[in-house]
């Protein structure tokens, strides 16, 4: 029970948000849900900023599986504060920075520009490359999907590759950066090797007459700690712990909940070009679909903000089916 329950109440959390979401959009309030999200997300990269900013001037980083992370407001959990950023950067990018291109306030335009690069920058600091892997996919992928042009989206994404192959030269064979280069060198090594110790010791030792079900919900961490005797050890892979505790269906299950509702979301995304569709698509992919080794589901308050979305979306992609089937429907996205 002391397992199960955690687990149940994340998942209840995710299961309410995405149906708040979803009847906001039902009821026609669209405009309200993106006024909500919208003045959430500011609060949220000023929040961040000041504490992230905070820390780092006063030297506040402390140390987690061997590399010094930031944490911020999340104090004590860097993962926390990377997977968060993550979120509102994606949500700032999409709402705020897109709607001031759109409407070219030059002023606004730099400043966004400004908050994304010091969330960027604290993100890193955070000790997450996996989630910076995700932002660049992320945005490149609104890119594409936002293009007319091929040629432009290709040379996009090659002047964001000679940026990042540039910076990462820079850093890597200079004495400029000395802290980045650590962080990218024996950074990385530090952080894949838990992660795969984790996955050999817990399959090694796993009880194969549960693969069809698995263990039960909640049941990684206790499995994990009669193998090794250190508790509250995260799988660190969605798909590891979805096997564990779900078995063979549990993980079948996943595998496919994540591949429909990709399609789903990237068809309706050009076909409709809904800012909310778009928005739930570049959170999925970004949060759930790269970022499985960082054990998203385990962070109730990023991943409710990802259903909250999720529901809006499939509202909206309910309605348009609906109505499509239906001419004469008074149902409005308005």
């Amino acid at each position: 029970v002391v397992g199960v329950m955690p687990s149940l109440f994340r998942f209840l959390m995710y299961t309410v948000s995405f149906f708040i979401g979803w009847l906001l959009l039902k009821q026609g309030k669209r405009k309200l849900f993106l006024k909500i999200i919208s003045s959430f997300t500011l609060a949220g990269v000023i929040t961040t900023i000041l504490f992230g900013f905070d820390d780092v001037l006063s030297n506040n980083i402390s140390i987690s599986s061997g590399q010094f992370r930031l944490s911020g407001q999340f104090e004590g959990h860097a993962l926390a504060f990377a997977m968060y950023i993550l979120v509102i950067f994606i949500l700032f990018y999409k709402l705020s920075l897109k709607q001031y291109q759109k409407d070219k306030k030059i002023i606004k335009i730099l400043i966004s520009y400004i908050l994304l690069i010091g969330l960027i920058y604290l993100l890193f600091l955070s000790g997450s490359r996996l989630l910076l892997f995700s932002i660049i996919i992320v945005v490149s992928l609104d890119k594409l999907l936002s293009s007319s042009s091929f040629l432009k989206t290709l040379g996009s994404s090659v002047l964001v590759f000679l940026i990042i192959f540039s910076t990462y030269n820079f850093v890597m064979y200079t004495d400029l950066a000395p802290r980045m280069k650590w962080l990218i060198n024996d950074g990385i090594e530090k952080a894949l090797l838990p992660r795969t110790l984790i996955a050999t010791e817990a399959l090694s030792s796993f009880d194969y007459n549960n693969s069809v079900f698995g263990i039960g919900l909640g049941g990684f961490d206790r499995h994990y700690f009669s193998i090794t005797g250190r508790p509250g050890v995260a799988a660190h892979n969605n798909y590891l712990q979805f096997f564990v505790e779900g078995g063979i269906v549990g993980l079948l299950s996943l595998f496919i909940f994540n591949l429909i509702v990709t399609i789903k979301l990237f068809y309706y995304s050009i076909k409709t070009d809904d800012v909310i569709i778009r928005l739930g698509l570049l959170l999925f992919v970004g949060i759930d679909i790269i970022s499985f080794l960082n054990n998203n589901y385990y962070f109730p308050f990023s991943q409710s903000i990802v259903w909250l979305v999720l529901g809006a979306s499939f509202c909206i992609i309910h309605e348009r089916n609906r109505t499509a089937s239906t001419p004469h429907s008074n149902w409005t996205l308005v």
